[in-house]
């Protein structure tokens, strides 16, 4: 029976939810946070999607960048974190970028029709890190806020697509800015940053 057992769970790859629940565990591991940490909870915001031609600017950007989309769990969104404020190009067959630009948009993608919806603008007082589907209609934002001058903390969007509702936590624990680099060091460490 137990042999059985292994072999079902061996013959199908893990989800995506998987996947993406362990870039969450590891983005809370980097900076050595505890889930239960993120307690100050803003009020819900209304989520109005508003759909566009997701290839419409940026291809080329979009194409070298695909990689890191953050893919849904039934693979019929994803998330484009980057394509907004990060260029990159290919220089001797490697991914390189001289950094982000000050501003970030985060998309939601649907792939039925390749319609795109912005989710989450982030000007300077923001800093966006990466993604985690919790569920086909539910995923994490992580990065952090500016309160006050240089002051940032952990910050987690909770997005919930069937609500059209997002709700922000934050945790009490301070970071300084030149240490928030889990995006570069983890979640983009095949681009070379110059």
């Amino acid at each position: 029976m137990n042999l059985l057992l292994l072999v079902i769970l061996t013959s199908f790859p893990l989800g995506s939810s998987a996947i993406n629940q362990s870039e969450y565990d590891r983005w809370l591991k980097y900076y050595q946070y505890d889930e239960g940490e993120f307690s100050e909870e803003c009020a819900p915001i209304k989520l109005d999607l508003e759909w566009y031609d997701y290839f419409s600017v940026e291809d080329k950007y979009r194409s070298e960048l695909s990689s890191f989309f953050v893919y849904s769990p039934d693979s019929s969104l994803f998330i484009d974190l980057d394509s907004y404020s990060l260029v990159v190009e290919r220089v001797d067959g490697k991914l390189v970028s001289f950094g982000f630009g000050v501003d970030s948009k985060i998309q939601l993608i649907r792939l039925e029709d390749n319609q795109a919806a912005e989710i989450l603008f982030c000007g300077t007082s923001c800093v966006v890190e990466t993604a985690a589907w919790l569920s086909s209609s539910q995923l994490y934002i992580l990065g952090f806020v500016e309160e006050g001058s240089e002051r940032y903390y952990p910050s987690r969007w909770l997005v919930d697509l069937k609500q059209n509702i997002i709700i922000r936590t934050i945790a009490e624990k301070e970071t300084q800015y030149e240490k928030i680099n889990y995006r570069e060091k983890e979640r983009l460490k095949e681009i070379e940053f110059r």
